[in-house]
């Protein structure tokens, strides 16, 4: 039986105030900083600050200044009970406590705790007063003083997520609070301590061997199997030694619903539940059936690491991204708020994600969902590169800090099907600069961990795993890399990315600014306007290192003529950096392994930055570009730059990518300038060998009027499916994309469905870039989004939101159809 203790209330107190009773000096009762606020645990303290009016929203202007001083107080949580009438066992236990902490019962101190992964368990049986009132105390200290994105990793002292102390996506914001639930547990002469249950697929038979450690006494346990509410199998289990001992019976199932990664098949998952003895205790569990190896990429050395994980006897490829914490406040961060961000996994056709080294080891609420949307996880232990050095951190304290942490981590996490990888951290390296190995100490111990309890899963040192950081060295060979960050120029780009060898891109991005709607929401009215974060404080605050104005937006398109314009120009070049590398890595696959992108979210509402989906929700365009490019069939064009010069042959190889077992399609490239008028075409029905087609094509484009064109690449399916996707190109090198934002305002007529729009281009030009956005759902996804229309073209999109309010802009920033709110007028 438990009792979760919700009803909580904090307070602030100067350091070290709540454990020195009364002032020596004048023998009067300290009454802290604050008033007694109330408080959500799991939760943090800046939002119990927030809603008692002390402190201002911390994501809106530079107000997150004015809440540094928070994490310089001690505070104290505080609930009240009723104890249980009973002569069982009673155990307190805290899952999660950020950071250090002391804990007290009635007016007795119980635990004294640091780092905020591993559970803490009080055993409260002879303090609780059973039938009447307690009370219990938390006590959090002030947080360690850690390194943000800039320091030495070999200086890292805490377990702490250090992305909260600043890093290129954040303000600094450190949390503080109970940030996992808090328990009371009554159990029996025994008590369960740890279980394993893990599963495999051979010869159609599934297997879940069930293994656990108890305290107490115990003579037996009964194991049973569920499927939806249903018992399909029991299974007694005989201890090793009825005192302090361990069980381990295996359960066998013929033909199981088998697990697959979305995309690959459905997800179906089964309960287990171990119960001792005359009911002294009981855990549940949920598990899926599948087989699990891993692979090399084609052609890979022996030295190459298997990053292709293998499932059910077919190899993954990984369509995936990385993942910061939802919030800078990531106790507050709701099942809702994760099953969100899942739901846009899923409509993204992702089927993988890297929580980074940098930010937290996720929650069980985390894992649960990616068990039932079909993630894969690769999950890092909390330790992350520094700018300054790299090196892991040697440290003995450190050292067993960190062990306890991530052992607390691996036995919390390592049932779950979705979890796949476990790697050391993100960027590590030796002192050479070269990415970090097992023969490393810290490395070698956590290897050695997770040899011991969850060997199923592969082990990465770090990400990248090298040998090479990046794609710059032409000497070496190229195995699981990081970077770019940003696009490298109309030509650089393409060059690099048509020469990757790379077998895993497990980090890269580029960035783009965030709508307007949220411009609007984090910037006081005086500070929104096309300003370079070189002159805004304000903006500088909100992504410093994501200036997309000065090296990219400005010398592509010429001056924005308003924010809106801005932000589309931005970010339709986000979206073109990262879907050409996406698209390049998967038109190698096979000698490619997959892409993982940098980032899906935002912790911290900024200006501009790396991430697909904004911080309140809205996905980017280069959402709906990725989409494209993970779908189970894609189609892409390799090109080497995106100026072609006029009437100089223009070589092109457009391809398709199936990864469902297609034969055949016909794939066709077309020209067309702004007009809509054909300038080149060519279609051919190809068959699909080893799941891809190609088509190389050598055409001169005459001068344009417009100095702009564009390519579409389609394929036809034989039930008469078409997917394509569009190619900008420019001719001239001054501005190149800047005619794309001069030409007449498109005539775009919509006809709403019941859940659907069907917008129709009646203009004489092409419709560029025609991206939706619903203005009162900011969770709101489309079938397709960023699209351009022929003259007279159109185009279905369905959407899952009953709520109305959906509006249309084009590249130029003009509104086409539907209406804006007040925040989201440009």
């Amino acid at each position: 039986m438990r009792l979760k203790l919700t009803d909580w209330e904090v307070k602030g107190f100067w350091p070290g105030e709540p454990l020195w009773t009364k002032s020596v000096e004048s023998t009067v009762q300290r009454r802290g900083v604050t008033p007694w606020m109330p408080a959500r645990v799991p939760g943090g303290v800046h939002r119990a600050l927030e809603q008692a009016g002390l402190i201002a929203d911390p994501n809106f202007g530079e107000n997150s200044l004015l809440c540094e001083w928070v994490e310089h107080r001690w505070w104290i949580y505080r609930t009240f009970f009723r104890g249980w009438e009973t002569d069982d066992r009673m155990i307190l236990r805290f899952n999660g406590v950020d950071d250090g902490c002391f804990i007290f019962l009635n007016g007795t101190q119980i635990a004294e705790h640091r780092g905020i992964y591993e559970p803490i368990l009080c055993d409260v049986t002879r303090l609780v007063r059973q039938g009447e009132q307690n009370q219990l105390l938390v006590v959090l200290t002030q947080p360690p003083q850690e390194q943000g994105q800039i320091g030495w990793t070999s200086r890292t002292a805490t377990q702490k997520a250090r992305f909260g102390y600043k890093w290129d996506f954040c303000t600094h914001l450190v949390n503080i609070g109970i940030w996992q639930s808090v328990w009371l547990e009554r159990c029996g002469r025994a008590r369960i301590s740890e279980v394993s249950a893990t599963t495999d697929v051979k010869d159609g038979v599934g297997e879940v061997r069930v293994r656990a450690r108890f305290s107490g006494e115990c003579h037996g346990a009964t194991v049973r199997l569920y499927r939806d509410q249903r018992c399909l199998l029991e299974a007694a289990a005989v201890p090793d030694c009825c005192w302090d001992g361990s069980l381990d019976v295996t359960l066998r199932v013929e033909k199981p619903e088998r697990w697959y990664p979305n995309g690959m098949g459905a997800q179906p998952l089964y309960d287990v539940e171990l119960v001792l003895e005359d009911d002294s205790d009981e855990w549940w569990g949920r598990i899926g059936f599948r087989s699990l190896s891993y692979a090399r990429c084609e052609g890979a050395g022996r030295d190459a690491l298997p990053y292709c994980p293998v499932i059910n006897g077919e190899r993954v490829y990984i369509r995936g991204v990385n993942l910061t914490p939802l919030d800078m406040c990531y106790g507050d961060v709701t099942e809702a708020d994760y099953c969100r961000m899942f739901d846009k996994l899923r409509h993204m056709n992702v089927n993988a994600v890297r929580v980074w080294g940098g930010g937290i080891i996720e929650t069980e609420a985390f894992y649960r969902l990616a068990d039932e949307y079909g993630i894969l996880v690769w999950q890092e232990f909390i330790q992350s590169s520094s700018g300054i050095d790299n090196r892991p951190c040697h440290d003995p304290a450190f050292l067993k800090l960190l062990e306890n942490n991530s052992r607390a981590a691996v036995l919390a996490r390592r049932n779950h099907v979705s979890l796949t990888w476990w790697s050391g951290g993100n960027e590590l390296s030796d002192a050479q600069g070269r990415p970090v190995t097992d023969g490393d100490e810290n490395i070698a111990m956590l290897k050695a961990l997770v040899s011991e309890l969850d060997p199923q899963r592969l082990f990465l040192p770090s990400s990248p795993s090298g040998p090479s950081f990046g794609l710059d060295n032409p000497e070496m060979e190229h195995h699981d890399v990081h970077g770019n960050w940003q696009y490298d120029g109309v030509r650089g780009h393409y060059a690099k990315y048509n020469a990757s060898d790379s077998m895993l891109q497990s980090e890269f991005g580029a960035d783009g600014m965030s709508s307007v709607a949220q411009l609007r929401r984090i910037l006081p009215p005086e500070d929104f306007g096309v300003y370079t974060m070189k002159e805004h404080p304000v903006l500088r605050h909100h992504g410093e290192w994501w200036e997309t104005l000065l090296y990219r937006d400005r010398p592509l398109f010429g001056e924005p003529g308003s924010v809106r314009q801005w932000v589309a120009v931005s970010q339709l070049m986000q979206a073109e950096a990262i879907r050409y590398t996406v698209l390049s890595n998967r038109r190698r696959r096979g000698q490619n392994g997959g892409s993982i992108i940098w980032q899906m979210n935002e912790p911290f509402p900024n200006v501009s930055c790396t991430n697909l989906v904004e911080y309140y929700g809205r996905p980017k365009q280069a959402y709906y570009a990725v989409r494209r490019a993970y779908a189970p069939t894609c189609v892409g064009l390799r090109y080497d730059s995106l100026i072609q010069q006029p009437d100089e042959p223009c070589h092109l190889t457009a391809w398709a990518d199936d990864l469902t077992g297609r034969r055949e399609g016909i794939l066709s490239l077309t020209a067309y300038d702004m007009r809509g008028d054909v300038l080149f075409a060519r279609r051919e029905r190809l068959p699909f060998e080893a799941g891809s087609m190609s088509m190389t094509v050598s055409f001169p484009v005459p001068a344009l009027p417009e100095g702009v064109w564009m390519a579409r690449v389609a394929l036809e399916a034989e039930n008469g499916d078409t997917l394509q996707e569009d190619f900008l190109f420019a001719q001239r090198e001054e501005q190149p994309l800047r005619p794309l934002l001069t030409g007449e305002k498109p005539q775009l007529v919509v006809e709403e469905g019941e859940l659907s729009l069907l917008l129709q281009n009646f203009s004489p030009t092409i419709a560029l870039c025609v991206f939706g956005e619903n203005t009162l759902d900011e969770h709101a996804l489309l079938s397709d989004n960023a699209i351009n229309l022929l003259p007279g073209e159109s185009r279905l999109l369905t959407f899952r939101t009953w709520t109305t309010g959906w509006c249309f802009h084009d590249l130029a920033g003009r509104l086409l159809w539907g209406h804006e709110s007040k925040g989201d007028a440009p």
